[in-house]
C-alpha cells in the first residue's frame, strides 16, 4: 500500500516565480502564455532570467537518489492529474510531501472542480491523502484560504534526514508555470529517480 508520496512540481525550481507569475494567463495554451509573459516582462523592463535554481536542483537530485529507491515513478503534465495517479495506485490516507512553489490547496478561485490550484483539497476529500507537508521556495506564499493544515517548510530548512523513504514519486511539469525550455526536467528527474542518470 502507498503510504508516502513525493510530489515534485518543476515550478519548485524557479525562485523568480512571484515576479513573473502575475503575467500568466491560464486561459491561453502554455506556449502562448509564456510568449505573453516574455512580452509583458520586456514591456515593463523587468530583467527576468527564467532560470532554475541549481542549488534546489542538486538538493532534489540527492533526495531522488536516496529516498526514492525502487519506487513507482510517474510523470504528469499538470498537477491536478495527480488525482487519477493517486486513485490508480490505491492511495489511502497517504502522507504527501509536495515540493512545489505553490501551496495547491486553495487560491480562492472556483473550487467546485479540481484544478491546478486546489487538487490537494480534492485528494483529501477522497481520503487519498491525509497529512500534507509542503516543501516550498523562499518566495512561496501561504494563502490561508483553507482550513486544511499543511506543515510548511522551505527546502533550505528541510534536511534530507527529515524526509521518509517514499513509496511513490509523481513529477509534474506545470507547463503554465515552468518555462518551455525546462519541460525536459520532468523526464530527466524521473530518470535520476530510477537510477538512469545524474
Amino acid at each position: 500500500m502507498i503510504k508516502k508520496v513525493m510530489s515534485l512540481d518543476i515550478d519548485f525550481f524557479f525562485p523568480e516565480m512571484n515576479t513573473y507569475q502575475k503575467y500568466f494567463d491560464v486561459d491561453l495554451t502554455p506556449n502562448q502564455s509564456w510568449q505573453v509573459v516574455k512580452w509583458k516582462a520586456e514591456k515593463n523592463k523587468k530583467k527576468l532570467t527564467f532560470e532554475p535554481c541549481n542549488f534546489a536542483l542538486e538538493y532534489v537530485k540527492k533526495i531522488l537518489i536516496n529516498k526514492c529507491k525502487g519506487v513507482k515513478v510517474i510523470g504528469i503534465k499538470e498537477h491536478d492529474e495527480i488525482l487519477e495517479v493517486l486513485r490508480q495506485n490505491k492511495c489511502e490516507n497517504a502522507d504527501l510531501y509536495n515540493f512545489d512553489f505553490h501551496e495547491d490547496i486553495c487560491y480562492g478561485n472556483e473550487d467546485d472542480e479540481p484544478n491546478l490550484e486546489n487538487w490537494i483539497q480534492f485528494a483529501r476529500q477522497e481520503n487519498l491523502i491525509k497529512r500534507i507537508a509542503w516543501i516550498s521556495q523562499d518566495g512561496s506564499r501561504k494563502t490561508g484560504l483553507s482550513t486544511i493544515c499543511a506543515s510548511t517548510m522551505c527546502w533550505k530548512d528541510c534536511d534530507e534526514d527529515m524526509l521518509p523513504d517514499f513509496d511513490l514519486l509523481v513529477v509534474c511539469t506545470s507547463r503554465h508555470f515552468t518555462p518551455p525550455k525546462y519541460w525536459y526536467l520532468n523526464r530527466m528527474l524521473r530518470k535520476i529517480a530510477t537510477g538512469g542518470g545524474k
